[in-house]
């Protein structure tokens, strides 16, 4: 059997490797966050479709990786200080690092969905003002039909 120093160690470099993964993904997703802006802006919503996909992706991977964090958190919280400290010092880094990316690609997220928001309620004011239209010219159109029957009934009668 390893003795414990070793199994920390090890169980300190699988967590790394797994933070360093994390770290990557949010990358990823920040830079897509990027492009989805300017494909909102671009109102290209075949492209932000196939965007939102991939993004999907990335985040079902971020769901499977976090399943493996799980235990190595409860380990790290037991062990830490056990752990030689550059290992402690890029673990903290990670952690820290993923945490402000993940930040950024929230407030990014945050920002995006009142853009889509404001321009769903302009595009529903739209639809409601071509909805009374149409009533208007319907109704104009239906008074403009009985006026005309009438003069067809007044023209029979004389």
């Amino acid at each position: 059997m390893a003795p414990r120093s070793q199994t920390t160690e090890a169980d300190a470099e699988k967590l790394i490797s797994l933070l360093r993964r994390q770290v990557g993904i949010y990358t990823h997703l920040e830079k897509l966050s990027g492009r989805q802006r300017d494909l909102i802006a671009a109102e290209d919503q075949q492209q932000l479709l196939t965007l939102l996909a991939e993004r999907q992706k990335l985040v079902d991977e971020l769901g499977t990786l976090n399943q493996g964090l799980v235990p190595l958190q409860e380990y790290w919280r037991a062990n830490r200080e056990t752990v030689a400290p550059s290992l402690r010092t890029e673990a903290d880094q990670l952690v820290g690092r993923a945490g402000e990316i993940l930040q950024r690609i929230l407030g990014a997220d945050e920002q995006d969905a009142r853009i889509l928001s404001a321009r769903k309620a302009q595009t529903a004011k739209q639809v409601t003002a071509l909805a009374q239209s149409r009533q208007a010219f319907d109704a104009y159109g239906a008074g403009e039909r009985t006026h005309q029957r009438q003069l067809v009934r007044t023209d029979e009668s004389a």
